[in-house]
């Protein structure tokens, strides 16, 4: 998580359009740059909360969102399940 939040930050930057980023949970101390960016108007984003049960990786898969905050093993899980919808 460490290399994603700079990686999304610096696409961010050159973004045409608001990006919208889907956590996989309420608000937490690592997603803090984002939320001070969203503060700040700096980036053209749209942060999106999630919580239990917050189906992130169907909302990526479908479109919903251009990015999502996941754990690995829902990854595994959504890979299992749906093979022709490869979450990388």
């Amino acid at each position: 998580m460490k290399f994603l939040i700079p990686f999304l930050m610096s696409i961010l930057a050159f973004a045409q359009t608001p990006i919208k980023i889907a956590l996989n949970w309420k608000a937490e101390p690592q997603c803090g740059g984002f939320y001070q960016a969203q503060l700040n108007k700096e980036l053209p984003f749209e942060l999106i909360q999630g919580g239990s049960g917050t189906p992130t990786i169907q909302m990526l898969t479908f479109g919903k969102v251009d990015y999502a905050s996941v754990s690995a093993e829902e990854i595994l899980i959504s890979n299992e399940k749906i093979p022709t919808n490869q979450v990388v």
